[in-house]
């Protein structure tokens, strides 16, 4: 077609992230209801001093607790979209270090793939186990800042703010229950 490799990898690119989108946005539409255990997710991080005081999932908890805040009338989107934005981040995050690691730069873009389109990631955004969710992005986050510390070429100023990125992500493992 005469296309160039740059643009085919634009058009590769745009076309994931809209498949994905596409996909969470019709999940969206076939699961409008809240089940039970998204209920009671509802009810615990509604108020900041119940959530506070048992908090299974601090990241997404607070995540989740902002966007109701931000959006008081939309609780669907409040409860999901955090989490599919977690694990988008730890998708992303796979990508790179998947890249890094092999230095084959199609292997990103098929796990990018197979990661949209995958039920199980889908069923992980909507109805996931909670502290999960924060534990792989976390994971995710640790193991990306050591491939780009280690095997990237990027300058030393890159260098330590991933290593600074490690040591937060390193540090909220801690505070996981």
């Amino acid at each position: 077609l005469g296309f160039g490799d740059k643009t085919l990898k634009i058009i590769f690119l745009l076309g994931i992230v809209l498949f994905g989108a596409g996909l969470f946005l019709f999940k969206f539409e076939i699961l409008s209801s809240l089940s039970l255990d998204e209920t009671a997710r509802l009810d615990s991080v509604t108020s900041l001093k119940t959530f506070a005081q048992n908090p299974t999932d601090p990241i997404q908890g607070t995540l989740q607790w902002l966007s109701l805040k931000t959006l008081p009338n939309h609780h669907i989107f409040a409860l999901r979209m955090p989490t599919a934005y977690l694990l988008g981040a730890t998708l992303a995050l796979c990508g790179i270090t998947l890249y890094l690691k092999f230095r084959n730069r199609y292997l990103p873009y098929t796990f990018a793939v197979l990661a949209a389109s995958s039920p199980w990631m889908i069923l992980l955004s909507h109805q996931g186990y909670v502290p999960g969710i924060d534990v792989l992005a976390l994971v995710a986050s640790i193991t990306c800042a050591y491939f780009l510390i280690t095997k990237s070429d990027i300058n030393v100023k890159c260098k330590k703010l991933a290593l600074m990125k490690a040591t937060a992500a390193t540090g909220l493992m801690a505070i996981q229950p």
